[in-house]
């Protein structure tokens, strides 16, 4: 296999060189053929011999480097195979299913080490806190632990997977989790299950975890006042945040990970109020609850559908709902698709408003004034996520203005001048007044640090670039405020919005 990587990596080189780095014989043909009529007829000839040439390579390319990749895939078959007889194809089984539930909580963890970088903290023992965040992330999908590990199976992986658009990607270095399964399955090669832990192997476990963590931080300066959080901190504040962040279990996920529709409260009763009276179990059931999640993932089975038609994703056949379609009924899908999301967008729109007028008019019957208050709460609320839409289009606006600096792009002295220019004179003026209001609203006021940052910019005068140089501290400063002024905002509407749907269940228990 590893003479064959060589082999298919000359091949692909020789390839590239003869497609792609041509350019001295492209302008020697160019220079020949302005010689006379002549040289441009056998020019022209020899052009079309070489396009022909090329279309060939091209099809070589694809012809070696798929057969490659099927080659690439029966290897991770056989490694696999080699894994199972040593320890069992159902350990292994076991494993695959958890692999993508362990990465999510590995990425938690160190999204929270780079909160805690900020606060000038580092974590002590990333396997604990994996740990911690394993056994949070089982609470919340309702899966068992055993020995210390969530219990992950297909049926709770299928639960998640509503794609419904497939097709056998040729290019895949790797087989998919499924197929690996199934591989495994037809082996039959299966032991008893060791309980152990693999840090058995390793003398002075906790030691070498510490050590291994210190890892994570290798290549960035650490301040002499940096202090460690130990797994018993760690766990306090990553729960902390957890409930934070969490909405109302009473509501069963209808809100959770999406923002609810922006309605109008003036003209809401109209809306609803000259359908069927509802119940809170008929709004948030099991299925309204799901349609945010089928949404998503028809989306992203329109967008792979795009690619399938554009020829971005080379298939010549993909299934849909278990049917086999051709590439070219890509669009035929797609439309039927894009109304059924349509339907849906319709349907979860409709469900917010039930859901808003149905706790205005419990509240009606607790009093005006409650359901004048409740009222309030919502249109204060909904006004404040208009004002945040524009406030991400506008640095938006900012950072795509900038992005040829960002990017690194060259560019002339007076080029990069007009876009400091506008910045000054446009983009920041209204940035730093967007911060100052939200400031004053509150929206920063359980982040300290960011309050700090905004309270100094805001009077500055930043110049950007001085000298023929980029003052890198001030862009970058720039960069991170957008980012974490955003971020600011958004979790003070999410807390907004949390105690809307905390305070109003007070309506359904004193029915």
């Amino acid at each position: 296999s590893m003479k064959l990587c060589s082999f298919v990596y000359q091949v692909n080189r020789i390839i590239y060189n003869m497609l792609y780095d041509n350019n001295s014989y492209g302008n020697f043909l160019t220079s020949w053929a302005s010689v006379s009529s002549t040289f441009a007829f056998f020019a022209s000839i020899t052009v079309k011999i070489i396009q022909a040439i090329q279309w060939v390579l091209r099809k070589m390319y694809a012809i070696i480097n798929k057969s490659y990749m099927g080659l690439s895939r029966e290897m991770e078959f056989h490694a696999d195979a080699v894994a199972a007889s040593v320890s069992g194809g159902n350990n292994l089984i076991t494993s695959l299913h958890r692999i993508e539930l362990a990465d999510s909580g590995y990425r938690t963890v160190i999204n929270k080490y780079s909160e805690l970088f900020k606060e000038k903290k580092s974590g002590k023992n990333v396997y604990e806190n994996h740990r911690v965040v394993l056994h949070q992330i089982a609470n919340t999908f309702k899966l068992s632990i055993q020995n210390e590990l969530p219990v992950v199976n297909r049926e709770f992986l299928n639960s998640y997977n509503l794609n419904r658009i497939n097709f056998k990607d040729q290019w895949a270095s790797h087989p998919t989790t499924e197929e690996r399964e199934a591989h495994l399955v037809a082996l039959s090669v299966n032991t008893d299950v060791s309980d152990e832990t693999a840090w058995i192997l390793f003398s002075d476990k906790e030691k070498l975890q510490e050590q291994l963590t210190q890892k994570i931080y290798q290549h960035v300066e650490m301040e002499p006042e940096m202090t460690q959080v130990d797994n018993d901190e760690f766990k306090k504040i990553y729960l902390r945040e957890e409930e934070r962040f969490s909405l109302p279990a009473a509501y069963k996920g209808f809100y959770d990970a999406r923002n609810n529709t922006l309605l109008d409260m003036e003209t809401i009763q109209d809306d609803v109020s000259r359908e069927a009276p509802t119940s809170f179990e008929s709004i948030f059931s099991p299925d309204h609850a799901a349609l945010p999640k089928k949404i998503r993932a028809i989306e992203n089975d329109i967008e792979l559908l795009k690619s399938i038609g554009l020829g971005t994703i080379d298939v010549k056949t993909f299934d849909f709902d278990g049917a086999k379609y051709n590439r070219e009924n890509a669009a035929e899908v797609q439309a039927v698709l894009e109304k059924e999301l349509a339907e849906k967008k319709q349907l979860l729109e409709t469900v917010d408003k039930k859901a808003v007028y149905f706790f205005y008019q419990l509240a009606s019957k607790e009093g005006a004034s409650r359901a004048e208050a409740l009222r309030q709460e919502y249109t204060s609320y909904y006004k404040l996520r208009r004002e945040a839409d524009l406030f991400l289009e506008h640095v938006n606006k900012m950072l795509s203005a900038l992005q040829p600096i960002f990017s690194g792009e060259t560019q002339s002295i007076e080029t990069i001048n007009a876009q400091i220019a506008t910045l000054k004179e446009s983009h920041e003026v209204v940035f730093k007044k967007n911060l100052q209001e939200w400031m004053n609203a509150g929206a920063f006021s359980e982040n300290d640090v960011l309050k700090e940052t905004i309270s100094k910019f805001v009077p500055s005068n930043y110049t950007y670039f001085s000298g023929g140089r980029f003052l890198e501290k001030e862009l970058n400063e720039l960069n991170h405020l957008v980012h974490d002024s955003w971020q600011g905002i958004y979790d003070y509407l999410f807390a907004r919005f949390k105690i809307i749907l905390e305070n109003q269940l007070q309506y359904i228990t004193t029915q």
